[in-house]
């Protein structure tokens, strides 16, 4: 009974470490898709004002 809730545990922490990297992979992602769109919006605008 023992061994089975130590399995118990280990797995829910494994699957909390897991939902953890990818909410921060996530974050990453989402950060540089971000500085991404601004890049690209100050071209497009700079674009626009120069012409």
């Amino acid at each position: 009974m023992m061994m089975m809730m130590m399995m118990m545990m280990m797995m829910m922490m494994m699957m909390m470490m897991m939902m953890m990297m990818m909410i921060i992979i996530i974050l990453h992602f989402e950060r540089i898709i971000l500085t991404l769109f601004c890049s690209c919006v100050r071209s497009v605008l700079v674009v626009i004002f120069c012409t």
